[in-house]
């Protein structure tokens, strides 16, 4: 979700502002859509909500949910963090309040991911839900 940087604000911050200075100094600025693709593991990481800081920043947010239940989630992705499967979850639930658009992901034809149910899982959180195809790249 962004670099970390030393002052603690996370790169989508430093991106806008960079784009603010870009646009002071040539009058011209044009973001038709910031859209953003995350493992939803920000809060974990920067170990505080981040969610209100894409208030305004961010128009879509993609989020990997990869599987439909912790075990498959852990088998696939191998998080290094404890937790990662129900803060991601957590991340996509609290993120409605200031992300306009936000789809989850997962992959069709990893062993164990029931795609129907991953669907199920990113309904029940409120948010669109998007297939990936297993080698499918584009």
């Amino acid at each position: 979700m962004g670099a970390h940087t030393d002052d603690g604000e996370t790169g989508c911050r430093h991106a806008t502002r960079a784009i603010g200075v870009v646009g002071q100094h040539t009058g011209v600025v044009v973001v038709k859509q910031v859209r953003v693709d995350s493992d939803g593991l920000a809060n974990l990481v920067y170990g505080r909500d981040v969610t209100p800081d894409l208030e305004g920043l961010i128009d879509a947010l993609s989020i990997s949910l990869n599987a439909q239940n912790e075990e498959i989630y852990e088998r696939h992705c191998r998080p290094t963090l404890p937790h990662s499967y129900a803060a991601m979850l957590e991340f996509a639930d609290r993120a409605r309040d200031f992300v306009p658009d936000i789809t989850m992901t997962a992959i069709d034809g990893l062993e164990g991911v029931d795609i129907a149910a991953c669907e199920d899982v990113a309904r029940r959180l409120g948010v669109k839900f998007r297939r990936r195809v297993l080698n499918d790249v584009g």
